[in-house]
């Protein structure tokens, strides 16, 4: 068997469309999240494009793997993770390869990066727990050259769709939710033609930044914004987009909640949403909870609500399972000069509360504070 070979190609290379469709129509795709239908949205929007690249491991002239990166500066490092870690959020990630391959070409690839200068950090951000990228990372960043950071959980509620979705009162809740937004003429619908995406997600984003602001970055310039119709339109027209809106009267205004899920290999992925806050209702609990009771009719096995701390995902009948973020560090003068930095600011710290703590103690034999002293 030949050795593999790993090199870094742009995004719009044009040999790499028929590589990454080769394998994704090959089954070796696990997560939209690395399909090419989103890759190649990120590819057709320039401004986001400017730091990623793509990962190609061949055997021989065969493309086996494909890994997307992008490169982002925060706090004066470079850090590099998988294309969209810092704003898209991707979970369930791994390279992009057959099954077989997956372990060495992992293990090739971060080999590669282990050689590459250009990066200070990376961070490997929603890996799949039992995938080969994850499993890789120790062997390939060794000391004193990498610090490597101890594994990081990171919970998902799944639900799934073949019992129990959610308690008596939670049904109680979103069928009364429902005929409430009928009496006004509004309705929940189920949305899967592409033509419909465009306006449905412009009005979900909108909501969606009206709630989070500066908090939610998924959506925050016009440059992601159109990644995210683009890449939509795509899935949408291999069949792998449901969008969910509920409204509470006849016109397109009055949505009061809308769902943007993926479909992929019989489990729905709740990605994103928005809502209005200022109906008296939860809406954005009712619109979920019909989405799954609609997968559910469609045959889909369960729903995946990807990563976050997120109230309403407690009132679903949901098990808990984990992605990962693996982290390493390349030791060089900045991360050197972080270190001292970081650990001069907390010495000064600590210095500083054990001087408030004595100022705050009465001096030695004085009476306490509130206390009459005696003469």
């Amino acid at each position: 068997m030949s050795a593999l070979r790993v090199h870094r190609v742009r995004l719009t290379d044009p040999d790499l469309g028929p590589a990454w469709r080769r394998l994704q129509e090959a089954g070796h795709v696990d997560t939209p999240f690395l399909s090419w239908q989103w890759a190649s949205a990120l590819r057709d929007v320039p401004e986001l494009t400017a730091d990623m690249g793509v990962l190609v491991c061949r055997r021989g002239s065969e493309v086996v793997g494909l890994l997307p990166l992008e490169r982002t500066r925060l706090d004066g490092r470079r850090v590099l993770g998988i294309a969209g870690w810092y704003w898209v959020g991707p979970d369930h990630t791994d390279v992009v390869a057959a099954p077989a391959d997956r372990a060495e070409v992992a293990a090739a690839m971060l080999a590669e990066l282990a050689r590459t200068p250009g990066w200070d950090v990376l961070d490997l951000d929603g890996l799949n727990p039992d995938g080969a990228l994850a499993a890789a990372v120790d062997g390939a960043f060794a000391r004193p050259r990498f610090v490597v950071r101890p594994t990081e959980e990171l919970p998902i509620s799944y639900v799934p769709l073949d019992g129990e979705i959610l308690s008596n009162h939670g049904r109680k809740q979103v069928r009364k939710e429902i005929r409430r937004a009928e009496a006004g003429g509004g309705a929940f619908s189920l949305v899967t033609d592409p033509d419909r995406f465009p306006a449905l997600l412009e009005r979900m984003m909108d909501l969606h930044v009206a709630r989070f602001g500066d908090r939610s970055r998924v959506f925050a310039t016009p440059a992601r914004r159109r990644f995210h119709q683009i890449a939509a339109a795509r899935l949408g027209d291999a069949g792998l987009v449901r969008v969910h809106e509920l409204r509470v009267g006849p016109e397109p205004a009055d949505a009061a909640a809308i769902t943007y899920t993926l479909a992929w290999r019989g489990a729905l992925l709740f990605y994103s949403g928005g809502l209005r806050t200022d109906i008296g209702m939860t809406p954005g609990f009712s619109v979920r909870a019909q989405a799954m009771l609609a997968a559910a009719e469609d045959g889909f096995g369960e729903v995946d609500l990807l990563r976050g701390d997120h109230g309403y995902k407690e009132r679903f009948r949901a098990e808990v399972r984990s992605d990962v973020r693996r982290r390493v560090a390349r030791v060089n003068a900045g991360l050197v000069r972080m270190v001292v930095t970081r650990g001069a600011r907390a010495l000064a710290e600590r210095a500083r509360e054990k001087a408030s703590a004595l100022r705050r103690e009465p001096a030695q034999g004085a009476a306490p504070s509130g206390a009459v002293s005696e003469g």
